[in-house]
């Protein structure tokens, strides 16, 4: 959906809060620290009639894939800074006792997050004035660009699909370790088709997400009904038989 990055980061956002503060502690400000931290890099003026930029709203581009990569990356780094600065007893106002919780925790927070988004809207101008091309234009060209580039070939696939099963192969759950990285480079792939459907063009990412989780996960992460059909046919013992037949 072409507004996936606002959810995306909020979420990221909001998850990294709750490990770190624990989820009494963060309440619902990590998730909307995070989107105000990626609203402070993000570009919200373009050329109206040939004119001087004006204020006119996110592009759609950047509310969809192309802001993903971004969003997540400022979701994580800006709320690991506002909880550095959380944990700082001298940049916490202190209300009375006789104040309610919700509002004296609001109060707590409201230095670490000011803190919070000035760093990341200097970086974001920092980064407009060093290069002339915003942070998101950035990242897509720098890193998301390439990455999908090599991600979406065969021989990455198969790197990726072998690391996950080596993963597996000493007891861990080799998508959920990868699944930052594959989401990060095939998502955006993905829906550039959806993109591109929509506007009558023909889809052009072979490889995406999608693909991914049809060819590459039939069946389960690793592939298992492989495993199921061949405990099936060949298998002996009766306990693997019957997971065999739940599964």
């Amino acid at each position: 959906i072409s507004c996936i990055t606002v959810g995306i980061t909020l979420g990221i956002a909001q998850e990294i809060g709750v490990w770190n503060m624990g989820a009494e502690r963060a309440g619902y400000i990590p998730g909307l620290v995070g989107l105000a931290a990626w609203l402070s890099v993000t570009n919200t003026s373009h050329m109206v009639d040939g004119a001087k930029e004006a204020f006119t709203g996110i592009a759609g581009n950047e509310l969809g894939a192309t802001g993903l990569f971004t969003g997540m990356i400022i979701g994580v780094l800006s709320v690991e800074l506002f909880c550095f600065f959380e944990k700082q007893d001298a940049l916490k106002i202190k209300m009375p006792e006789q104040v309610p919780p919700g509002v004296a925790r609001a109060f707590e927070v409201l230095v670490p997050a000011t803190i919070t988004l000035i760093i990341t809207a200097c970086i974001g101008s920092a980064c407009y004035n060093l290069t002339g091309l915003y942070l998101n234009d950035v990242i897509k060209n720098g890193i998301q660009g390439p990455l999908g580039a090599v991600g979406a070939t065969i021989p990455g696939v198969m790197i990726i699909y072998l690391v996950i099963m080596l993963f597996w192969l000493v007891g861990i759950h080799g998508n959920n370790m990868l699944s930052a990285v594959k989401e990060a480079l095939f998502t955006p792939l993905a829906l550039e088709n959806v993109e591109a459907f929509n506007k009558h063009q023909t889809p052009k990412n072979i490889i995406n997400m999608y693909a991914l989780q049809m060819w590459g996960e039939f069946g389960g992460s690793g592939v298992t009904i492989g495993l199921v059909i061949a405990i099936m046919i060949f298998g002996k013992r009766e306990d693997n038989k019957a997971i065999a037949t739940l599964s």
